[in-house]
């Protein structure tokens, strides 16, 4: 499996923060955020060789809240254009995380999630078709109210293939989300 340089690194720091944030926080009283159906919009970075291509990213979900605990279902697509003609994208379908909120009722509400996705990559001739592992660290802005705002930055590494002929793209995806929750 290719990782850029640090990225092992990145993914032990991560499950570490996500185990020592996923205790349970029962001096907080009740959730902070809720069940609610999203649309998120922003950008994502693809790692192509040494270069990186950016480009759109575009997400639909559903959250099922249990507490401070849930269940994150969505479909996702980031893609874009490096130099010249080549092309990166990537989609999941579908793409299932557990998510937890860190309280802090004075500033909001810091949440994290992993799981794992069934999706694809393509870079000019190299495909990947398989599992994805995936990471997020979000933070909701307006959990009061009836419509819901967050930020969240996530992370997708091919895993598994699940077809012989995908070959040669298992470059992390970097994404950078705005969302709005009804």
């Amino acid at each position: 499996m290719l990782l850029l340089p640090g990225m092992k690194q990145f993914l032990i720091i991560l499950l570490v923060v996500c185990v020592t944030l996923g205790a349970d926080y029962s001096e907080a009283s009740g959730p902070l955020f809720r069940d609610n159906t999203y649309v998120k919009l922003g950008g994502s970075m693809i790692a192509v060789g040494k270069e990186f291509d950016f480009g759109p990213a575009v997400a639909v979900g559903k959250r099922y809240l249990f507490g401070r605990k849930g269940v994150d279902l969505s479909v996702a697509f980031t893609g874009g254009a490096t130099t010249g003609s080549s092309h990166a994208h990537t989609w999941h379908i579908p793409r299932a995380l557990f998510i937890a909120e860190v309280p802090n009722r004075t500033i909001g509400c810091f949440y994290w999630g992993a799981g794992a996705s069934f999706g694809g990559s393509r870079l000019e001739g190299a495909k990947f078709l398989g599992i994805f592992g995936e990471g997020l660290l979000g933070f909701n802005l307006m959990f009061d109210a009836p419509i819901s705002a967050f930020l969240e930055v996530s992370a997708s590494q091919p895993a598994i293939r699940v077809r012989e002929r995908s070959r040669g793209l298992y470059s992390p995806t970097l994404t950078g989300t705005f969302g709005i929750g009804f």
